[in-house]
């Protein structure tokens, strides 16, 4: 008998433990995909800054 209550507790520890892990981790996952897009972000707009920093050396070397 104290080994089915045993195996029962564990096994609501076990569907307890899933419940939080789902309740949590989603949110985890959403703030690092975040972090990975706005890193993203940052580094097209370092690309798009160089670009338009060349084209205007580019375009006041061929003025002078």
């Amino acid at each position: 008998m104290v080994e089915e209550i045993d195996e029962t507790l564990g096994a609501s520890e076990d569907r307890l433990n899933r419940r939080c892990d789902d309740i949590y981790f989603p949110s985890e996952i959403t703030i690092s995909s975040l972090t990975s897009q706005t890193e993203a972000m940052q580094r097209v707009i370092v690309e798009i800054q160089r670009y338009i920093a060349n084209h205007l050396e580019a375009s006041t070397s061929s003025d002078r």
